[in-house]
C-alpha cells in the first residue's frame, strides 16, 4: 500500500473511531436519572384529631437511567413511609404510602417529608396539610358523621357495611367527589351532591379480604359549590384497637425489587 493510501486509511478509520466515541460520550451524557412525583402535595381538609391519615403517592422514575430513592426523612415521628421498591429502571413506579398519625394543638398543620434520590444533589419536598375539625363540627360548613368508620365486630355479611352521613349547611348545592386512592380494604358508595342546607349519606363496605385484619385507612371527599367553592373532609377506616401506637418509623428496603410498569 502507498504512503499516501495509508494515510488515507489511517485518517478514514480514526475518524470512525472518533465518531463512534462522540455517540457514545453524548449517550453517557444523557442517561441520566430523573423521578417524576405525580402530587407532590395534598390537602386533608378537616379531620378527627389524634387519627391516623393515609395518602398514596406515585414515584415515577423519567429518566434514562437507574433511579435510586436513597433516603426519605418525614421530619418527625407522627409520619411513617414505608417504600419496599427504592430503585426504578427507567419507567417504573413505585408507589409511596404516607401515614400521619395526625395531632394537633392548632387548628392547621402541615408537615413536610422529603426523599434524597441520585437524580439532584437537593431533596424532592412533598406537603401535607390538614385541619383539626370542630369537636361538634356545628361550626363547619360541611361536615361528616361519624368521622371515624369502626369495624370492630364481623358477625354477618352485612356487617360489612357503615353508613355516613354529610351535612350541608350552605345555601348552594355541593357536588361529591372522592380526591384520595382507596385500597382494597373498603370501597364507597357515595351520592353525586349534597342539596343546600340538607344531608346524603355514603356507604363504607368493607373488602371481604379484611375481614379478619387489623387495619387503619383514611379517605379524603371534597365538596364542589357552583360559586367555585371548595371543602373537604377526610374520615377515617379502622379495624382492630389502635390505641396503643409505637413509635412509627421510616423504611426503605434498598435490595432490588419488582417494580412496576404504570
Amino acid at each position: 500500500m502507498e504512503l499516501s493510501a495509508r494515510f488515507g486509511y489511517i485518517r478514514k478509520v480514526t475518524g470512525i473511531l472518533l465518531f463512534v466515541i462522540a455517540v457514545f460520550m453524548t449517550a453517557m451524557v444523557q442517561a441520566q436519572p430523573a423521578l417524576e412525583i405525580e402530587s407532590p402535595g395534598f390537602d386533608f381538609g378537616t379531620v378527627l384529631d389524634n387519627s391516623t391519615l393515609v395518602h398514596h403517592i406515585w414515584l415515577k422514575s423519567a429518566g434514562d437511567d437507574t433511579l435510586e430513592i436513597v433516603d426519605i426523612k418525614t421530619g418527625c415521628g407522627c409520619i411513617t413511609a414505608p417504600l419496599e421498591e427504592s430503585r426504578l429502571g427507567p419507567g417504573d413506579s413505585a408507589l409511596l404510602t404516607l401515614h400521619w398519625r395526625f395531632h394537633s394543638a392548632d387548628e392547621l398543620s402541615t408537615r413536610e417529608p422529603y426523599l434524597f434520590c441520585n437524580d439532584r444533589p437537593g431533596p424532592h419536598r412533598l406537603l401535607l396539610r390538614a385541619e383539626a375539625a370542630p369537636d361538634d363540627g356545628t361550626a363547619a360548613t360541611v361536615s361528616c358523621r361519624p368521622r371515624k368508620i369502626e369495624f370492630d365486630r364481623i358477625d354477618r355479611r352485612k356487617d360489612y357495611r357503615r353508613v355516613f352521613t354529610i351535612h350541608n349547611r350552605s345555601d348552594s348545592s355541593l357536588a361529591v367527589a372522592l380526591v384520595s386512592t382507596v385500597d382494597g380494604a373498603f370501597s364507597l358508595e357515595l351520592p353525586d351532591s349534597v342539596a343546600a342546607l340538607g344531608s346524603a349519606t355514603g356507604i363504607v363496605i368493607l373488602g371481604s379480604e379484611f375481614a379478619d385484619k387489623e387495619f387503619e385507612r383514611s379517605f379524603t371527599l371534597e365538596f364542589l359549590g357552583g360559586d367555585e367553592s371548595a371543602y373537604r373532609v377526610s374520615l377515617v377506616v379502622s379495624r382492630g384497637d389502635f390505641s396503643f401506637r409505637p413509635t412509627l418509623t421510616t423504611k426503605i428496603d434498598t435490595t432490588d425489587s419488582n417494580t412496576t410498569k404504570r
